[in-house]
């Protein structure tokens, strides 16, 4: 079963997604069956970025693969990186 809920800064969750989760909490990590998730390989890890950059390499990288980024954010990044 997979369970995806989003939570945003200063939403809460409702009643009904909390005792989904303290339900999940509530199986033995035995009993979870992972099979059918395949291993990362080398090649996995290297297209992986970091959810929070903190270099510029990490930026670059953030705004090449995030289609969503926010484009004021990207255009201060291209402002200040060519500063310099």
């Amino acid at each position: 079963m997979l369970v995806r809920m989003y939570v945003y800064p200063g939403m809460g969750l409702t009643d009904e997604q909390k005792k989904r989760l303290d339900a999940l909490d509530e199986i033995p990590d035995e009993d979870i069956d992972l099979s059918d998730i395949p291993e990362l390989t080398e090649e996995d890890f290297k297209r992986m970025w970091r959810a929070n950059p903190r270099t510029p390499e990490e930026w670059e990288q953030y705004f090449r693969y995030n289609p969503k980024a926010d484009p004021e954010l990207k255009r201060k990044f291209e402002a200040n990186r060519t500063v310099g």
